[in-house]
């Protein structure tokens, strides 16, 4: 999560929308300023120690005017597969797709 934050919004040019798995890093950008708002998904189990941090992540974009879904897995902690099970990779991609590239 931390690596797609980081670089997805150093080279915001460059990706139509970003998605973030397990990590949010609550009220300011991951070390860059995107150089545009860029679309930005995350997903997060509920249970997992980055819960709050994504929740606050999204919620601060969203007011920065980036595009932003956050979706909670219940009772699921740091896991892909577990996060996967409540954003199936045919949303993911889905919710990608609605945005293109600049």
């Amino acid at each position: 999560g931390l690596f797609s934050a980081v670089a997805g919004m150093a080279r915001s040019d460059r990706f139509a929308s970003l998605t973030i798995l397990g990590y949010g890093w609550g009220s300011n950008y991951p070390l860059v300023t995107p150089d545009r708002a860029i679309p930005t998904q995350f997903g997060c189990g509920n249970s997992d120690g980055f819960d709050s941090g994504a929740i606050s992540s999204e919620a601060f974009l969203s007011g920065q005017g980036h595009a932003t879904r956050l979706v909670a897995a219940p009772g699921i902690g740091h896991s892909f597969t577990g996060i996967m099970s409540a954003m199936p990779p045919s949303d993911m991609f889905a919710w990608m797709d609605q945005h293109t590239a600049p």
